[in-house]
């Protein structure tokens, strides 16, 4: 992901670790039954170096 694309998402950082969040919407019918964090650490040029992905809400969980 470029620093452009990571600028493009909300999220929460402090120095090289951001956090995102989102709720993919569904086109079937505008429902958001899922929601997904993941949590990033930057390299120093600003390229992702790692992530871990959540799951904050699944449907019948």
């Amino acid at each position: 992901m470029t620093p452009a694309a990571i600028d493009a998402f909300p999220r929460i950082g402090h120095h090289d670790i951001v956090r995102f969040s989102r709720e993919p919407v569904s086109t079937a019918d505008g429902s958001a039954p899922v929601a997904v964090s993941d949590v990033a650490t930057l390299a120093e040029d600003g390229h992702l170096s790692s992530v871990s992905g959540f799951l904050d809400r699944v449907p019948g969980a």
